[in-house]
């Protein structure tokens, strides 16, 4: 037998026997399957470990049952839901990070070997898990049960990185409506977020997905989702509220519940889409955030690393992308709070300069600043510049800083083209901007000579480095004249793991 050989003539009574000697094996006490099919057999015999430890077995069932209309085919769901449990680390085993050596490359080689057969066993776990959870009072899920959906959401993930443009448009949004349900129904308790935060990386992958995804839940306002938002934003309405009025400790998994609904807000917000029915739900829940963070909180304690990019993030994509009446942003939402940041803000800090980027690029142009605001945001975004040119950012993070550099040099040149006259002749003849300047000239020059570093960070900074340096170059030109000198370039969302926290960034 091999991992291709779906084309059997015996078809369907030799595979139908099959089924039955699998659920045999697999329940081998009475030979009854439990209710739901995610739930994985626990202790393996020997012939039930042979079954899912040797050979093939897993990726050439899931080719030969991969119509899930076939009779008894949910034996091969719970077969693959067993193969999940007993790869070789537990849910209790992970740290979570970006690798993928969290378990034995036999799941990596299971995936890739039938990548389309494989996504769609696990969009078929994925969418019994979310079933059991709709049915039950109780909507925990069994340590062996979350372990399994740990897994099949990492392998979701995995596989949609993996295959990118071949996972067709009715595939993938199907796939993010169960995602986004199971997103609502999980609980709140470490294994849980975990699962969401490999939910979240799945959604970046495909902003068409996700739109499709979204297009569907917002047609229908009585769905589970509708409602399951409407709960989750009020249910955290009342959490940061009643925090803020008491001066109360939040706990760190509250604290990853609300980073969570802000990216994934963020994410829907791309789409232009609500989500929420209810008017001014999200509205009311960003409020509630920044009120929160405004009244209690300094810049550089650790609530505000964990929520004050994600929130300025949210704000920013909202205020851009959503022109639905009774959801819109006001222009006033966070605005204070967001320009006040400028004067203390930490340029090393890349995944608030992407946040703060993305505001100003989404917001310059209601010019609501004065003097010395517009100056100090010049200032900060020019900073953030001049340490990527100088390849400042070290290790981990330099990557990170020519994903960031683009969005940050966009926001740059929005201010550029809506200045008071005073402090802009006070920031294009400060030296640092001159110097700003120069490297982006030497690295026109040099494009053909530079090394690798350099030839990226040219080619992503390129469609900004003209209007940069011709600002300084005629300090008199009008907006109109500043506008025809660059593009638009920017390209959605982007992942990433800082350490063992999941970022979301809109570059």
């Amino acid at each position: 037998m091999t991992i291709d050989s779906v084309n059997s003539p015996c078809r369907p009574q030799s595979h139908a026997t099959l089924l039955e000697m699998i659920q045999t094996v697999l329940w081998s006490n009475d030979g009854v399957m439990p209710s739901c099919s995610i739930h994985p057999v626990t202790q393996l015999d020997l012939p039930s470990t042979i079954l899912t430890k040797w050979g093939i077995a897993l990726p050439w069932s899931w080719r030969i049952w991969k119509d899930a209309r076939l009779h008894n085919s949910e034996v091969a769901e719970s077969l693959s839901a067993t193969w999940l449990y007993h790869l070789d680390a537990s849910v209790d085993d992970i740290h979570m990070t970006h690798s993928v050596e969290w378990w034995d490359l036999s799941l990596v080689r299971a995936l890739e070997g039938a990548a389309g057969a494989a996504l769609s066993m696990i969009s078929r776990l994925l969418l019994c898990v979310v079933r059991f959870m709709k049915e039950q009072t109780s909507q925990s899920l069994d340590s062996p049960t979350l372990d399994v959906v740990l897994k099949a959401c990492w392998a979701t993930k995995h596989l949609l990185q993996t295959l990118e443009a071949a996972v067709d448009d009715t595939t993938s949004s199907t796939l993010y409506t169960i995602m986004h349900k199971l997103f609502l129904l999980l609980g709140d308790a470490r294994p849980e977020l975990d699962v969401k935060d490999l939910i979240l990386e799945g959604f970046s992958y495909s902003n068409t997905g996700l739109r499709l995804s979204m297009g569907a839940i917002v047609a229908d306002s009585r769905s589970e989702c509708a409602s399951g938002w409407e709960h989750k934003l009020g249910q955290l309405i009342k959490l940061l509220n009643a925090v803020r009025l008491s001066g109360g400790v939040i706990s760190m998994l509250d604290l990853r519940n609300i980073r969570q609904t802000l990216q994934l807000l963020t994410l829907a917000g791309r789409t232009g889409l609500v989500p929420c029915p209810t008017s001014g739900m999200v509205r009311q829940f960003l409020s509630a955030v920044l009120a929160w963070l405004d009244g209690s909180e300094e810049i550089h304690s650790p609530i505000w690393s964990m929520l004050g990019d994600v929130t300025i993030m949210a704000l920013a994509v909202w205020r851009q992308h959503v022109v639905e009446r009774g959801h819109t942003i006001p222009k006033s939402l966070g605005r204070d709070l967001v320009w006040s940041l400028f004067e203390e803000v930490d340029p090393l800090n890349l995944p608030l300069a992407a946040s703060l980027a993305a505001y100003i690029s989404a917001t310059a142009r209601d010019r609501g600043y004065d003097d010395l605001s517009y100056s100090e945001a010049c200032n900060y975004f020019r900073d953030v510049i001049l340490l990527v040119l100088n390849r400042e950012y070290g290790g981990i993070e330099e990557p990170l800083s020519l994903v960031v550099a683009p969005a940050v040099s966009r926001a740059l040149v929005e201010l550029s083209q809506h200045p008071p006259s005073r402090a802009k002749r006070s920031y294009i003849s400060s030296p640092w901007t001159i110097s700003m300047v120069a490297h982006l000239k030497r690295l026109e020059r040099n494009e053909e000579l530079a090394d690798k570093y350099d030839e990226v960070l040219w080619k992503l900074l390129k469609p900004h480095a003209r209007p940069l340096c011709f600002q300084t170059e005629s300090p008199d030109c009008d907006d109109a004249r500043m506008g025809k000198v660059w593009e638009d370039t920017s390209v959605g969302s982007v992942f990433y793991w800082s350490g063992a926290r999941p970022c979301i960034i809109q570059v």
